[in-house]
């Protein structure tokens, strides 16, 4: 579409340059300028569906089996505190797995920051993945692609 609008744009302002017409001549200029910010607008888009976008969401997916393999740590851990009220600790756990071993240290309210987290992002991936499906929009602006 920005492509077609930019031809007409060129062949009017030749046409009307070459007739002499400096009164009409400011239409076709603003058909190419316009053209040429459609063009430049879709085509950053498109870029960043391609490129952009699935890197992102591949940033979020990884963050978020990270935060699902804490989580399930933490409640492993808790579950064995409370099978077992005396537990040895070792030194190689990492300190939100340690931190949630004593629930009176709020390790209830660090899970819950973490699936808060989770949720987010999960929010976040949807966001991106339904603005990913916007390319064949942009690409039509561009040049009538799907």
């Amino acid at each position: 579409m920005a492509i077609l609008i930019f031809v007409i744009g060129v062949a009017l302002l030749i046409f009307f340059a070459a007739a002499g017409d400096d009164e009409l001549i400011l239409i076709p200029l603003v058909m190419v300028i316009l053209s040429l910010i459609i063009f430049g607008y879709n085509s950053y888009l498109i870029h960043q569906c391609k490129y952009v976008i699935p890197a992102q969401i591949a940033m979020y997916e990884e963050e978020n089996a990270l935060i699902e393999k804490k989580v399930s740590d933490t409640v492993t851990k808790y579950m064995e505190y409370e099978k077992d009220i005396v537990i040895k600790v070792s030194p190689d756990d990492d300190a939100f797995t340690l931190v949630s071993l004593y629930p009176e240290l709020g390790a209830d309210i660090l899970v819950s920051n973490e699936i808060n987290v989770y949720v987010n992002n999960n929010n976040k991936i949807k966001e991106l993945k339904s603005e990913a499906l916007n390319i064949s929009n942009y690409k039509f602006w561009v040049y009538f692609g799907k």
